[in-house]
């Protein structure tokens, strides 16, 4: 499958689907915008579980002034609200934000979503030492981790298809 947009400049390599990719930054470095962005430029329906900030006015915001609108939206409040939209209809990739606000462990959402072919974008806040909230667990289970520093630059600190990068993502 070839990627492009926003794709091509985060330079990941020979992507393999299905994957899983972590992005983590802390609050206002662009998660939200990049994983809507990714979602966008995806060849194939794609699926943003919002459980940060619903789907309400700041989400719609993003979305508008990021002219991103190729995918779907859900607002789910459960696991099961989770599996309830994604077996309604096939998505080849969802974004979840973020992990912590639905409650989720990474090793769940790379086996639910990865075993139904179905590629992974996990958002996860950082902690107060600046790593993944979540930990090595969702870094682990991760095929890529980009970290974000702020808004528009990202470094990506694991990637098993290609080199490691930093850059603009703008």
């Amino acid at each position: 499958f070839e990627v492009h947009g926003v794709w091509t400049r985060l330079n990941l390599g020979a992507l393999q689907r299905p994957f899983m990719l972590l992005l983590f930054g802390p609050p206002s470095s662009g998660k939200t915008s990049l994983a809507l962005e990714m979602l966008n430029d995806w060849p194939g329906p794609g699926l943003f579980l919002s459980g940060e900030c619903g789907l309400g006015p700041s989400l719609r915001s993003i979305i508008a002034y990021r002219e991103v609108f190729n995918f779907d939206l859900a607002a789910p409040v459960s696991r099961d609200d989770i599996l309830d939209v994604t077996t309604r209809k096939k998505y080849s990739i969802v974004a979840v934000d973020s992990l912590s606000h639905m409650r989720l462990d990474p090793s769940t959402v790379r086996s639910e979503f990865l075993d139904q072919d179905t590629t992974v974008i996990a958002i996860a806040q950082v902690n107060s030492a600046g790593e993944s909230r979540g930990g090595v667990s969702a870094v682990h289970e991760a095929d890529i981790v980009i970290k974000l520093e702020k808004y528009g630059v990202f470094e990506t600190i694991k990637n098993r298809f290609g080199d490691l990068s930093k850059g603009s993502w703008l």
